[in-house]
């Protein structure tokens, strides 16, 4: 396998071999010489679920436009992980969701989906972008800080040390990229080295996951491969999820809002479940084997640091993206399709760079347009999720989760609508399809009757 051409670049460093780190060093292959991906977890251990993503336990979604970018990056990998067990479907067809106004149309969307464990999508990738011969990864190493050279405004290289114990070390680079998700330690280390800081915009609507693998019954396979109960402010706090993943098995995921904890003894987790709307919750878990012990994931509030407001004071050679950059509360599936089109404005910005063979103020450029990749999936998450805090959001947030309530008031009965609703929600058309006069004329009208059964 052999690289793109070069701009002489030279060198680049990434911090995180997770799934933003793997895409980033997909990328870098078409313009730097070498590319090393420093790991703290080791990753000889094939499908185990690592320290570094205990959200690897719970359901994960991948948005449309995510997908469509991994296909492009790594052609036939949707084939790949649907022979290994991921199911594709139909997004409108094959995952009813319930939602505080009724069950979502079952009508096709043409809007394709796959249901995937975590650990085998990053194994698959992993797998791809390791067999080219300029990447080199170092696991088992922790970056502990920056190498910059004294009085000047950009990195120069990370510090690493082994994650067991010893003495840091300077790997040298051209450029570093944090993609070290929501633990990175960056603005500390920033602070610490007497640069600018950024501001961390944080909205935490307090949510958890309890999560269950389980065994899928042979006889009888249900009419649907995923399915969801969606929480909603301020009234329903409670909600859980079923995804079908690798073949025959389940992940069930409870999931709880403003401090309503899912619980993790399993007789709890089953009442918990019992509990819901969605029958097809309960279901999974009474009919399955279960795998795996209950596993509970907290801290999930959504955190976006701002690295774009920093302008001149940021530090150069250094980029930031993925959960570094931003986290969002993972119940609105966002996180990893947004660090895949953040990995695609990475790489357009250095094939405009390309015939300069320069690197100064690139980073500064890459933070000002990931922002923009943040801002549409930030709005949707916490415009909701304000709901759930005690403060009063501000009159454009306000708005905007009023006009959201009355789309989803009028879904189940507007197929029409919810496939618009779909195509804004899997990142492939923007929101002003859901203010065309027909739709606003249809989500202005007096709301029918939810429908509470399946």
């Amino acid at each position: 396998m052999t690289g793109g051409p070069k701009a002489g670049f030279g060198h680049a460093v990434i911090c995180g071999g997770g799934f933003a780190g793997l895409l980033t060093a997909h990328v870098l292959t078409e313009f730097f010489d070498r590319v090393t991906i420093i790991e703290r977890d080791r990753l000889s251990d094939g499908q185990v679920v690592r320290p570094g993503i205990p959200q690897a336990h719970h359901v994960h979604g991948m948005m449309a436009r995510g997908a469509h970018i991994l296909e492009e990056f790594f052609p036939g990998l949707r084939e790949e992980l649907r022979q290994a067990g991921a199911p594709v479907f139909d997004f409108g067809a094959a995952f009813p969701v319930l939602t505080p106004a009724g069950w979502t149309p079952r009508n096709k969307t043409g809007i394709q989906a796959q249901s995937f464990n975590r650990t085998t999508l990053e194994a698959r990738i992993r797998a791809r972008v390791l067999a080219h011969p300029h990447i080199t990864l170092l696991d088992g190493h922790v970056v502990c800080g920056l190498s910059a050279p004294p009085g000047r405004t950009e990195v120069d290289g990370v510090l690493v040390r082994p994650a067991t114990a010893g003495e840091p070390t300077t790997v040298a680079a051209d450029l570093v990229i944090d993609a070290q998700g929501r633990s990175s330690r960056l603005p500390r280390w920033l602070a610490e080295a007497g640069w600018t800081r950024p501001t961390t915009s944080v909205v935490d609507a307090r949510y958890a996951y309890a999560s269950r693998l389980y065994t899928q019954p042979a006889a009888s396979p249900p009419q649907w491969v995923c399915t969801l109960q969606m929480t909603y402010a301020p009234d329903v706090p409670r909600g859980g999820a079923v995804a079908t993943v690798d073949g025959r098995r389940w992940v069930v995921s409870l999931m709880g809002a403003a401090g309503n904890l899912p619980p993790t003894a399993p007789e709890e987790f089953e009442a918990f479940a019992a509990a819901l709307d969605n029958p097809y919750i309960a279901d999974a878990i009474r009919l399955g084997e279960p795998l795996s012990p209950v596993r509970c994931f907290t801290n999930l509030a959504n955190r976006w640091h701002r690295y774009d407001h920093l302008q001149k004071r940021h530090v150069e050679r250094l980029i930031v993206l993925g959960d570094a950059l931003c986290t969002f509360n993972p119940v609105y599936g966002q996180g990893m399709t947004v660090a895949a089109i953040q990995a695609t404005v990475l790489r357009d910005l250095l094939r405009a760079r390309r015939p300069s063979g320069c690197l100064d103020g690139v980073a500064r450029v890459f933070q000002k347009r990931a922002a923009r990749s943040v801002r549409l999936p930030w709005l949707i998450a916490t415009s909701s999720d304000l709901g759930w805090q005690e403060t009063t959001p501000g009159a454009f947030t306000q708005a905007v989760r009023w006009y959201l309530a009355r789309v989803l008031a009028h879904v189940p009965r507007n197929p029409e609508l919810y496939r618009r609703f779909v195509l804004v929600q899997h990142m492939l058309k923007g929101p002003a399809i859901l203010l065309s006069p027909h739709v606003l004329a249809a989500v202005l009208a007096p709301p029918i009757t939810p429908r509470r059964n399946p």
